[in-house]
């Protein structure tokens, strides 16, 4: 078995943090709407992955983490659509003003998939710049459609993908990202080294999505500074945060 050299782990964090490349557009802006400043904050720190939790109440979606939430009105469209539609068009078609760079935003659906997904695509529909962009990704997570059904819906809709389970081929080319509940592979909690055999089962699950074409993001990982550079050294494409600010200044 191929195993990361374990002296790269023990490296000094500091040492690692301060490699010249920044990693802003690894950011995955996790449950992003309950920021000071949804979408806004993530977007300007030029975040590559952007996330939004979704209700649909009578035909709108409304953004947030439990259904209580929906009482604060605060829709889909309001919070993420029109700006971000506003962007695209100052871009010209693109996502960012540095046209190389992509935006993934990931739709988490809290309601039943199929009306809720159906509604997305509707709302997105309804402004044409974002359906022309090849800058973006729609990326459905959450309550999700069969896979077996994918291919059935517009070519612009992708889907999140379990990184511990198979996919049949047609349903793996609509899924552009890999994901999992991190402490439910691994316990480990960010306060101590992370231990060969965790290390290597981590790094074969991220291997075998790469060799898929697909990026990983792990949910429920430890989120500070020395988890982030264990991470990324892991190969993880984006990293699941909380810390906006934080993670935009780091190198």
């Amino acid at each position: 078995m191929r195993l990361l050299p374990i002296i790269l782990l023990m490296l000094p964090i500091r040492l690692l943090a301060q490699a010249p490349t920044t990693y802003t557009a690894k950011g995955h802006s996790h449950n992003d709407y309950a920021g000071l400043q949804p979408f806004t904050n993530a977007y300007s720190h030029g975040f590559g992955s952007i996330e939004a939790d979704v209700f649909l109440v009578r035909d709108t979606l409304w953004v947030g983490h439990v259904p209580g939430d929906v009482e604060q009105r605060r829709s889909l469209e309001d919070l993420y659509l029109r700006p971000l539609a506003d962007h695209v068009q100052a871009n010209k078609g693109h996502a960012y003003p540095d046209h190389k760079q992509k935006l993934q935003l990931m739709i988490d659906i809290k309601t039943e998939a199929i009306p809720t997904l159906e509604a997305l695509i509707r709302e997105i529909g309804r402004h044409p710049e974002l359906t022309r962009s090849t800058g973006l990704t729609w990326t459905i997570s959450g309550n999700r459609p069969p896979d077996s059904t994918y291919d059935r819906y517009p070519d612009l809709i992708r889907f999140d993908g379990d990184i511990t389970r198979p996919y049949a081929d047609a349903p793996l080319r609509r899924i552009p990202m890999m994901s999992a509940d991190f402490i439910r592979l691994v316990d480990w909690h960010g306060k101590a080294p992370l231990d060969p055999s965790n290390q290597e089962k981590l790094h074969s699950l991220i291997e075998q999505a790469h060799r898929q074409g697909k990026k990983v993001r792990f949910w429920n990982a430890p989120d500070d500074p020395p988890s982030w550079a264990i991470l990324l050294s892991l190969g993880v494409d984006y990293i699941n945060t909380d810390k906006v600010a934080e993670f935009a200044g780091y190198r």
